[in-house]
């Protein structure tokens, strides 16, 4: 799994930090807990205190601790509603592209279509197109495919795969292909007048553009943007008057008018972190900018945090400016401008999947950190198991077991069929190589 780079520069200042305050009497207070409590270091707190570390109604979330209940909000243990775990099955490996990791997926409408990525040092730029009518792979054409690369974005046109930018083997790129996958064949994308070349962007399809905006080379984060039209092979800027400032990570989706961007993330200076409650929503046919609310917005940090659009609204998962508390889920409505924290969530995952069924968000794997806020000391991370779905017309989360799906995904991109979530690629903890595998979820 790919960590937070932001957790790790920070997990150890503020480990070290616990561990002068609290570590030299850590014995002493776990002494004088009474059982079944012990010593827990609490977020923000000067000095340890003693928490029940199993079922302790008040400190959940806190002292890499999982309530039994089996869920968490606001620092208070409950029992969340189950639903009928939908039917996952295996997707055929026969024919797959090769293991990789930081690859895309897109649907085509018939066929789910994986590109680049890769696994260690190296790059790729293969892939493969997934038929789930007859659970079969056909390995995409190489010739004239772009530059290898990993973190580049790819949306479908309704007739072709467009992919730009990404990690190449030798630093950012600000080059692109066309993909027509009833020819099996690729065509390039100008670079007269496109974006600077970068990495960790945002991309969405109009409908006759694609727009790319944001990301960065680091330590240089962008606020920057470009409008693709694949008709006339042409790149067109985006005004920065009004943008966001720079950042990469947001949380993004384009509602049929309008691009939105929220939140993410940049590096102010050596080793610190910036996460912005902040963003904007852009019009491409005015070529203008404008503010989102920040009334009651949460913080999304990097890309662990889910977000999923539902054709309403803006999910995402973050966390209040100043809480403590672990991530809730909040949801941005673009015709009132306006945002509402959802009920409470069944898990704290974060790094998970999602996507909308046109009834209900869909939450898949991830990992979740026992332990405390904002990058915790040890970031113990353990994979999630089963699903979690959000339903906002009743404004509901529910949990279900799912042992025979895929375990352990985190990052992986997938897909909605209109019928069934396909997932292909598993990146398990310590492990970025298992990844010539995955599944078909029907709800």
């Amino acid at each position: 799994m790919r960590k937070s780079r932001r957790c790790v520069d920070r997990v150890i200042a503020l480990a070290t930090a616990l561990a002068v305050a609290s570590c030299g009497s850590a014995g002493a207070a776990s002494d004088a807990c009474p059982e079944p409590t012990t010593v827990c270091a609490v977020y923000l707190s000067p000095s340890p205190i003693c928490a029940d570390l199993r079922n302790d109604p008040l400190r959940c979330g806190d002292c890499s601790r999982v309530c039994e209940a089996p869920s968490c909000a606001d620092g208070v243990c409950f029992q969340c509603p189950t639903h009928t775990a939908g039917g996952w099955r295996l997707i055929s490996a026969a024919g797959s592209p090769a293991r990789r990791v930081g690859h895309t997926a897109v649907w085509t409408g018939a066929e789910m279509i994986v590109w680049g990525g890769g696994g260690g040092a190296s790059v790729t730029d293969t892939g493969g197109r997934y038929d789930p009518a007859v659970d079969r792979w056909t390995i995409t054409s190489p010739v004239n495919a772009p530059a290898p690369r990993s973190g580049h974005t790819a949306v479908w046109t309704g007739a072709e795969m467009i992919v730009w930018g990404g990690l190449g083997a030798d630093g950012s790129l600000d080059t692109g292909g066309r993909y027509d996958p009833v020819t099996d064949s690729w065509a390039p994308l100008t670079t007269s007048g496109a974006p600077d070349a970068r990495a960790s962007h945002a991309a969405v399809w109009t409908g006759t553009v694609m727009l790319v905006w944001g990301g960065s080379i680091r330590p240089t984060f962008f606020n920057t943007g470009g409008r693709y039209d694949p008709v006339t092979d042409t790149w067109s800027p985006m005004t920065t008057t009004g943008a966001p400032s720079p950042r990469e990570g947001a949380a993004t989706a384009w509602t049929g008018s309008e691009l939105l961007v929220w939140s993410g993330y940049s590096q102010p200076g050596p080793g610190t972190w910036g996460v912005f409650a902040t963003g904007g929503r852009y019009d491409p046919l005015s070529d203008s900018w404008r503010p989102i609310s920040s009334v009651g917005a949460p913080l999304v940090g990097e890309q662990e945090s889910p977000y999923v659009w539902t054709e309403a609204e803006l999910v995402v998962v973050g966390t209040l400016p100043g809480s403590a508390l672990a991530a809730g889920a909040f949801a941005y409505d673009p015709a009132v401008d306006a945002w509402r924290e959802t009920a409470p969530r069944c898990d704290q995952r974060l790094y998970s999947g999602g996507v909308w069924t046109g009834r209900e968000v869909v939450m898949w794997g991830g990992m979740i950190t026992q332990g405390l806020p904002d990058c915790r000391p040890l970031c113990n991370d353990v994979p999630a198991l089963g699903e979690v779905r959000y339903d906002p017309s009743s404004d509901s989360w529910s949990s279900a077991m799912t042992a025979d799906g895929p375990s352990g995904t985190s990052g992986v991109p997938a897909v909605w069929t209109g019928a069934e979530l396909l997932v292909w690629g598993v990146a398990l903890e310590g492990d970025y190589f298992d990844l010539g595998s995955g599944g078909r979820y029907r709800p």
